[in-house]
């Protein structure tokens, strides 16, 4: 076993992944995985897709892909070259023209079936509709014709006044007024702000006061490990995840997130998801420290 395969290997059982566990994270098959550890790079597909596995592995665990990527090409022996697919090109011109023809008869059968649609959606709405009207209008004027005046009636309706509340507005069924209910009070509002990224720990400040809550919601497969301020705070929760579970922390001062598949993690304070930095890596580590006192923040 190589030296990379060996500090990959043991990155991977100490977050208490296995094989199939970090074939499911970076979509890598097994075996290229298992190589990589045993440093067995002979049945490896070239050398350009071996430096794409490892950085992904590297990514998977948590560790620093390019001190990786520096180790890989120490070791990797020279036989590992890059090799590239032979083209297999073999149009057949006779199918492309008949596909071609197809393609425009079909169009013009199209524009002619939506032309009639048309005609028959004007003929319908706005031709016929018209007729329709008038014969119901005549209806009506032969009915107003035929009907009679009612009989005068001599005798006054009677006034039956409201016996509950005075003026206009009030509910008279019982006394009771309706009341509006009270609008919902929004979440709290922060200004997130990016201070700086420091190797592979991205450091940020929040001006929220008090006690935050932090809500984490997992999407999809994913390892995660959240402390409190810094990477040596107290541990809140550590472990794998499958999607659908949900997380939330409460802390006076400043947390910090270790994620291996950032991109199926979805993080939220009092409320309002977080707007991080945009990057291309799945897995990211993450401190968040109080506006007021920077300093807070810890070192990576």
């Amino acid at each position: 076993m190589s030296e990379l395969g060996a500090l990959l290997k043991q990155a991977r059982e100490k977050k208490g992944f296995s094989l199939e566990d970090i074939q499911d994270l970076t979509k890598i098959q097994k075996r290229y995985l298992q190589a990589i550890e045993e440093g067995n790079y002979k049945v490896l597909p070239g050398r350009f897709y071996v430096r794409a596995f490892v950085k992904n592995y590297a990514e998977a665990v948590g560790l620093n892909t390019d001190e990786v990527l520096e180790q890989f090409n120490r070791e990797a022996p020279p036989s590992v070259t890059d090799s590239a697919p032979e083209p297999v090109m073999m149009p057949r011109r006779s199918a492309s023209r008949s596909s071609d023809r197809f393609s425009k008869w079909g169009f013009t059968l199209l524009m002619w079936m939506f032309l009639v649609l048309i005609v028959v959606i004007f003929y319908i709405f706005v031709i016929k509709q018209p007729d329709n009207n008038n014969k119901i209008a005549d209806q009506n004027t032969n009915i107003t014709n035929e009907s009679k005046p009612p009989a005068p009636d001599n005798t006054q309706p009677q006034t039956n006044e409201p016996t509950g509340g005075e003026g206009t507005g009030q509910n008279t069924g019982g006394g009771q007024t309706e009341q509006t209910p009270p609008p919902s009070a929004p979440a709290s509002d922060y200004t997130l702000t990016f201070v700086e990224k420091k190797g592979s720990t991205e450091y940020y400040t929040v001006d929220a006061v008090g006690a935050k809550t932090y809500t984490m919601k997992v999407n999809g497969k994913a390892w995660s490990e959240i402390r409190e301020d810094n990477n040596k705070g107290k541990v809140l929760q550590s472990g794998m995840d499958d999607a659908g579970k949900e997380y939330t922390f409460e802390v006076q001062g400043g947390i910090y997130f270790n994620l291996g598949r950032a991109d199926n993690v979805e993080i939220s304070l009092n409320g309002k998801p977080l707007q991080l930095e945009q990057t291309k890596s799945t897995s990211r580590k993450i401190v968040i420290a109080q506006a007021s006192s920077p300093g807070e923040t810890g070192q990576q």
